[in-house]
């Protein structure tokens, strides 16, 4: 009876697996909708600006902590 239960189990999620991986290949075939180049630029603009923040704010806290030494 596990043996059973087990199988259908298995049986059953390899099932949802192959429909979840049917519905990928379906919307990959979909139509793209294209996006107004301001909003990529907006994108670049906070993703680059966010990493720089990052790394000034890094080597800021860096000088401070070697100040207080």
């Amino acid at each position: 009876m596990k043996k059973l239960l087990s199988a259908v189990t298995l049986f059953l999620t390899s099932f949802w697996a192959y429909a979840a991986v049917s519905e990928m290949n379906e919307a990959a075939s979909a139509p793209v909708e294209l996006v107004d180049m301001a909003f990529v630029v907006l994108f670049f603009i906070l993703f680059f600006g966010s990493i720089t923040w990052f790394f000034v704010n890094l080597w800021r806290n860096e000088k401070k902590r070697k100040q207080d030494q």
